[in-house]
């Protein structure tokens, strides 16, 4: 499953950040110092914190990390000093989120393939790699993320066997030469 925001739901779960955080909804203060900007833009990861937490509950362990993320993020920009007071707000809010969906994305990935990174790939044609496991009662194969396909197909290749079109016998001789 990939994770990715629904800007069209606008459902929340309370979420208490660690540090205190007040809405700033005016221009931010870009002539400020780099601790004020923060101040005024920290309110962004924990609504979109709470946004993900609306979306996506089973994400609730996981809140603190990616309030983090966001407070990274902000910082990142912020010390970048190339926005303007009018824009460091909208910037703030989409580069978090993607920051925010790639960590959420990669949780349950060896692979720890992001959102964008995955719609990059899609768009040149390239395959991320995967996991797909041998299945000894049926030829179909199930797909996870993981490293295992990439051996499974360098030992296949060493073997001179054909995934595609592989026999009993060639199953049970690439299990062995792999285990």
């Amino acid at each position: 499953m990939m994770i990715k925001l629904n800007p069209k739901i606008k459902s929340c779960l309370h979420y208490d950040p660690p540090i205190e955080v007040t809405r700033h909804f005016e221009d931010v203060d870009t002539d400020a110092n780099a601790e004020t900007q923060i101040e005024q833009l920290a309110w962004i990861p924990a609504l979109l914190v709470s946004r993900f937490l609306g979306q996506f509950p089973f994400l609730q362990s996981e809140a603190d990390e990616l309030f983090s993320i966001g407070i990274c993020k902000v910082v990142m920009i912020v010390a970048e000093r190339k926005h303007t007071g009018n824009k460091i707000g909208a910037v703030v809010n989409v580069q978090c989120r993607r920051a925010m969906e790639d960590h959420a994305n990669s949780l349950n990935s060896i692979v720890a393939v992001g959102t964008t990174t995955r719609y990059i790939n899609l768009g040149k044609g390239v395959e991320t790699p995967s996991h797909k496991r041998l299945d000894s009662e049926s030829p179909k194969l199930v797909t996870h993320d993981d490293h295992t396909e990439l051996y499974i197909r360098d030992a296949a290749r060493a073997l001179d066997i054909d995934i595609e079109t592989m026999t009993l016998r060639d199953r049970r001789k690439l299990k062995e030469a792999l285990q």
